[in-house]
This record gives structure tokens, C-alpha cells and sequence, in this order.
């Protein structure tokens, strides 16, 4: 529900809403979903992040932040489109050594994690 918020900002910023209208661009939920700001004075702005998927054309894939205090649209300094990212990834199980060997187990943990377009 909170989702919906950020989203209906974005319809109204004329940067976007043509795009979103005609469907060139499909919002969806990016994880963290939220940018948080902090301000001189310590406080903490929270702004809610929105992806933004183009769908053909020469739009780039961005992340936006939402003022929704401000009803404004804060855009990144840095794009991470034709960067590394690095993604780090824990896995933890329980391995009981009194019932198996430390050459006996055969545990995976975690996803197959699959490169895109490398």
C-alpha cells in the first residue's frame, strides 16, 4: 500500500508521466525500498525508492527516491548502468560434527546466482 504513494508522485512529475501512461516504464519495488537522508541537523529524511524498468526505447533503467513530504522526485548522482556491482551473499546452516565427519556433509546453501549480460 505504502508503494502506491510514491508511485502516484511519479505520475504526476512531468518527467515521468508520459512514459509511465503509455507504458514505457513499469515501476517495481527495489530492494532496499528505502532512501534515507540524513540532514545537518542529524534528522532522518525517509524517502521511499522506486524502480523504473523501460520497456523498449532509449530510456535507462534508474532508481528514484520519493520526497513524499515534498511530493518530489530525487534522482541519484551516480547510475549503475555499464558498472560492476558486487553482491554479497550469506549463507548459514547447522552442521552437527557428532553425527557426521567434516568430510561426510554435502550442504548448499544459497541461490545459483546467474550473470546477466557479462
Amino acid at each position: 500500500m505504502e508503494f502506491a504513494s510514491p508511485v502516484k508522485v511519479l505520475r504526476g512529475d512531468p518527467a515521468f508521466a508520459a512514459a509511465l501512461d503509455a507504458r514505457q516504464l513499469e515501476t517495481y519495488q527495489p530492494i532496499p525500498s528505502l532512501a534515507l537522508n540524513e540532514l545537518p541537523n542529524g534528522r532522518i529524511e525517509r524517502r521511499i525508492a522506486v524502480g523504473l524498468l523501460p520497456r523498449g526505447g532509449d530510456a535507462q533503467h534508474e532508481i528514484v527516491a520519493v520526497d513524499l513530504v515534498r511530493r518530489r522526485v530525487i534522482h541519484f548522482e551516480q547510475a549503475i548502468n555499464d558498472h560492476d556491482v558486487v553482491i554479497w551473499y550469506g549463507g548459514h546452516f547447522t552442521h552437527d560434527v557428532n553425527r557426521e565427519g567434516p568430510a561426510q556433509h554435502g550442504h548448499i546453501v544459497g541461490p545459483d546466482l546467474k550473470p546477466v549480460n557479462w
